[in-house]
Parts: structure tokens; C-alpha cells; sequence
């Protein structure tokens, strides 16, 4: 894993604090495009706008802050999963609505 200077590096993080996660679930998860994780992980995509980041720290329980710019502590492994499990419950939940 690179380090989390780079916005490359913060997804690998987050990615790598959850068994199973992949690039394409947490985009799922996140209410973004299917690609758009996968984009940010193989540094196709540089920083992230507003929306996005708030839509990515929502489900993985990260601060806008540290997925935009790397700035404060990254989320704890504990917290990264129990957001997942939080996104995971409320995309089941709008599917089966």
C-alpha cells in the first residue's frame, strides 16, 4: 500500500481496512458510478469535488478533509468497517424498497 499523501493512496487505504471490500462495491456503496473508485485507485482521478467526498466519507466514515487533501488522522480500521456495514444496511434496505 502507497502511502496516504496522495488521494491514490487513501483509497488503497480504506480499501485495504475491509476483507472483501473492492473498488466497485465501495463505488456502489458510496452512490457513485460503478468506475469511480476504480478511477481514484489507479490515479486516473487526482482530487475529488464536494459531493464526492462527502458521498465517499459518508460510507466509509472518513472526514472530507482527509480523503480531499490528507489533512487529520486517518479513520481507524473499527470505524471504516462499521460505516461499510452502515452502507451495506442502507443499500440492501433501498434495494428491497
Amino acid at each position: 500500500m502507497e502511502t496516504t499523501s496522495t488521494l491514490r493512496g487513501r483509497v488503497e487505504y480504506l480499501l485495504d481496512l475491509v476483507p472483501g471490500l473492492d473498488a466497485k462495491q465501495l463505488s456502489r456503496l458510496a452512490g457513485l458510478a460503478s468506475s469511480h473508485v476504480g478511477q481514484m485507485k489507479r490515479g486516473e482521478v487526482g482530487s475529488l469535488h464536494g459531493d464526492t467526498a462527502e458521498k465517499l466519507a459518508l460510507a466509509t466514515g472518513a472526514s472530507r478533509m482527509w480523503l480531499c487533501f490528507g489533512e487529520g488522522k486517518p479513520p481507524s480500521k473499527r470505524a471504516v468497517a462499521a460505516a461499510i456495514a452502515e452502507a451495506r444496511a442502507r443499500h440492501d434496505a433501498s434495494e428491497a424498497a
